[in-house]
């Protein structure tokens, strides 16, 4: 079963009837399309390889409380970036490691 739900990987549920286990939830992160609303706790566990994008742009979201709810909307406005150069940058390293 795949969910389309916007900012959220598609979702795959795995059952094994012949265990009676529960289903084991699988997410498929490389297909998770880069959203500026997605959070940046989000992102991170989707592409760890995006934590230098942040460093460039000396952003302090790396392990900020704020990370699971602040979105890269909020980052690029909170901090003054703009907000297609931020992610620019993370689609670029992103796609870089999706394709690797």
């Amino acid at each position: 079963m795949t969910s389309n739900i916007p900012c959220l990987p598609s979702v795959v549920v795995v059952v094994a009837p012949e265990q009676r286990q529960e289903p084991t939830l699988v997410i498929d992160w490389d297909t998770m399309n880069l959203d500026s609303k997605m959070t940046v706790s989000e992102l991170i566990t989707a592409h760890p390889s995006v934590m230098g994008v942040f460093m460039k742009h000396r952003l302090l979201c790396i392990g900020c409380p704020a990370e699971t709810f602040h979105t890269l909307e909020d980052v690029a406005s909170i901090n003054g970036i703009a907000l297609g150069d931020l992610m620019k940058d993370l689609r670029r390293v992103a796609d870089a490691r999706v394709k690797s």
